[in-house]
């Protein structure tokens, strides 16, 4: 996945998105954001680019919900490239927050959302054993959804579904280092703006999906 965008803004940058190059800082958005300096010159790169900081998120957001609805084929060609979690990934993010190691080993599937303490599970590559660090929290378990590498918005999108779900099921939440929230009210706004490129990119694939329907019926 590739784009390259104005900030709103932020004036003389350009974000940079490519999901082929990931260089990981702390304290970045995300190993696949950069930017770089324009100087007001469109989109011509008149420095090296380098990690966007996390504080720079909502801006990110705002300027990439504007270039996608400004830009129709990119648009579609994003909405058919991501991996976008949805309620339905619920059950793992509750399968996770469930998951605590008690000083006994033991084993989980994240196939078959089970645990076990059978010790033939050792072996068996389908099992892994629940680290020491797995006790129920917030950071817990997002370290565990995001064992898998997903990009930027992806993650964003899964901070998101686990913020809800630890809101609606724990009556609480936590931030977690990484995303330049410092108030509840910021994240309204970085939930909002990421809510836009989401709604975006969803009528891409449905309008998608309308369209192989009626070739599929004019054929």
């Amino acid at each position: 996945m590739e784009a390259t965008f104005k900030s709103i803004k932020r004036q003389g940058i350009c974000y940079d998105i490519n999901s082929k190059n990931w260089d990981f800082a702390r304290g970045a958005i995300h190993g696949d954001v950069k930017e770089y300096q324009t100087y007001g010159d469109g989109e011509t790169r008149h420095s090296p680019a380098y990690s966007s900081i996390a504080d720079n998120t909502y801006d990110f957001l705002v300027s990439l919900a504007h270039f996608l609805n400004s830009n129709p084929d990119k648009a579609k060609e994003l909405s058919q490239a991501m991996f976008w979690p949805s309620h339905t990934y619920r059950k793992n993010i509750k399968f996770y927050s469930e998951l605590k190691a008690n000083g006994k080993e033991q084993y989980y599937s994240i196939n078959e959302l089970k645990t076990s303490r059978a010790e033939s599970k050792r072996h068996d590559k389908r099992w892994e054993i629940v680290p020491e660090w797995a006790d129920g929290s917030f950071q817990a378990t997002f370290r565990f959804l995001e064992e898998k590498k997903y990009g930027s918005l992806e993650r964003l999108c899964l901070y998101n579904e686990l913020r809800d779900f630890y809101s609606e099921e724990h009556d609480s939440y936590c931030s977690i280092e990484g995303f330049g929230i410092n108030s509840t009210e910021e994240w309204h706004k970085m939930s909002s703006a990421l809510h836009a490129c989401q709604l975006i990119l969803s009528a891409y694939r449905k309008l998608d999906s309308a369209q192989r329907i009626i070739e599929s019926n004019l054929s």
